[in-house]
């Protein structure tokens, strides 16, 4: 599966089923994804590996995924 900057996410095992958004794609390392969260009324990011992420469809998508998507000037 192909990523790119501004796509929603969501980890595959996450119960929760939060959703994130991409922010950059590095190459050449392993955690090569950082996705930026909403949560505790702050964002923050993380990198992770493309396997454990899956793109969210435009229909399933939440309100403050849309508002975090937007603060990062996407």
């Amino acid at each position: 599966m192909e990523f790119n900057r501004g796509d929603y996410v969501k980890l595959t095992e996450d119960a929760a089923q939060e959703v994130g958004v991409v922010w950059e794609i590095y190459l050449t390392e392993i955690a090569s994804i950082e996705v930026y969260w909403w949560g505790g009324g702050k964002r923050w990011s993380k990198c992770y590996e493309p396997k454990v992420l899956t793109l969210v469809k435009p229909s399933d998508l939440p309100d403050y995924a849309i508002e975090l998507r937007g603060s990062l000037g996407l």
